[in-house]
């Protein structure tokens, strides 16, 4: 059987059965959006197999056929393409739009296959991959399943995070719905942004995102014990972290959690590459790391990378903002200039100038002569002497900047 003949177009169903409930003709023009002389033209040029001005109650068959040339007629086509087109199938025209399609490298109607379930798909692909011996060629498949080709088909590693599992989302609402009210100190006064992201949910956002499902939960008891257990210890702390402003305490214990749950996955991608199970990972010569174990003293050291968030569509830069909180490595995007903007001055300029480093070269800007820095002075200078040049003034009489 050719390919052409395995899908072919095919009638619908409602071509061989009735409906109990027909559509009047004025309840199915307002539910098509179609106009009693859209249809009416259409009899006229042959693409319907009746009238439908003189049918007073609309059939399945009637409103599926309906459907089928409205799509045609709406598709820009020119009326001799559409004659071409429909000069190939049968009258009545019952063919579900859904599911048939014109292939024009064909030359031919088909009939679209039925829609695959995507986790389906997905596990047959790897499943695919695994028995070839070449399931390595495939990222997602060393990230979910290291050390696979040594271990039981069954066994599948548990990396299920705290956000898959369980949230205090109503303390984090009520929370999230008080901090609207905080002005002072707030990044919402710094600009107004219309999709400002509260800063507690995306602290709780980040947090849930980078520890491990397992943190609180406790090592004696049964199953439901220790997942009672562990949903009411993460729901305690996680309270107490997303309190805006937050207390210093909680949040470096969150730090803790973070770099001790990053160390962990670090260290086993050091084993998986040991063992050969997957390439070598690029902050290995990144860090120049040669140990056998990442800790978490060794991220802080900067001997290892932190965990690296990435907002694509940052906006206000909240999430970033609690990133960098949280002691990650933030990075932060947005096709605004004015959302850019935004970020640089609560991301970049506070760290880069609020407490600059007298050690790192163009951290810490023009002084004056008490050693003290005067960025604010430094742009003044500048602007002055380019906008009074351009004006033909002196720098003293360029003072309308101000």
């Amino acid at each position: 059987m050719t390919r052409v003949a395995e899908h072919a177009a095919r009638h619908s169903g409602a071509l061989y059965q009735g409906t109990l409930f027909p559509s009047a003709q004025e309840q199915f023009i307002a539910e098509v959006f179609v106009s009693a002389d859209e249809m009416g033209s259409w009899h006229r040029k042959g693409w319907l197999s009746f009238d439908p001005l003189t049918v007073a109650d609309y059939d399945e068959k009637e409103r599926v056929e309906l459907l089928f040339i409205r799509g045609l007629a709406r598709s820009g086509l020119s009326d001799a393409m559409i004659n071409r087109m429909l000069s190939s199938l049968k009258k009545p025209y019952c063919y579900d739009p859904s599911t048939t399609s014109f292939s024009f490298v064909e030359n031919c109607w088909i009939s679209l296959p039925p829609e695959r379930d995507q986790a389906d798909v997905t596990n047959k692909y790897l499943d695919g991959r695994i028995e070839n011996q070449d399931w390595m060629r495939c990222a997602c498949c060393r990230a979910r399943f290291p050390k696979l080709l040594k271990m039981p088909r069954t066994i599948v590693i548990d990396d299920k995070r705290l956000i898959e599992d369980y949230l205090p989302i109503v303390a984090i609402s009520a929370e999230a719905s008080r901090e609207k009210s905080v002005r002072k100190g707030h990044i919402s006064t710094l600009h107004l942004w219309w999709a400002r992201r509260p800063l507690v949910a995306c602290r709780a956002a980040v947090y849930g995102a980078l520890v491990p499902a397992s943190r609180f939960v406790p090592n004696g008891g049964s199953d439901e014990q220790k997942k009672s257990l562990g949903r009411a210890n993460s729901a305690k702390f996680v309270k107490a972290l997303c309190m805006y402003p937050g207390e210093p305490r909680t949040i470096q214990e969150a730090q803790r959690h973070i770099l001790i749950a990053h160390a962990d996955r670090l260290t086993q991608e050091l084993a998986d590459w040991k063992a050969g199970n997957m390439p070598k990972p690029g902050w290995v010569d990144e860090f120049k790391f040669s140990g056998a174990r990442v800790t978490m003293d060794d991220i802080a050291a900067g001997r290892a990378p932190r965990p690296r968030v990435l907002d694509m569509f940052a906006g206000g830069g909240a999430i970033p903002l609690e990133a960098l909180r949280l002691g990650c490595e933030a990075y932060a995007l947005d096709l605004n200039p004015v959302a850019h903007i935004i970020q640089l001055c609560t991301l970049v300029y506070p760290q880069k100038y609020g407490k600059p480093d007298t050690s790192a070269r163009g951290m810490t800007g023009p002084k004056n002569e008490k050693g003290e820095t005067t960025w604010g002075g430094w742009p003044m200078r500048c602007a002055t002497g380019v906008i009074g040049l351009r004006r033909g003034l002196g720098p003293r009489s360029a003072t309308f900047i101000r």
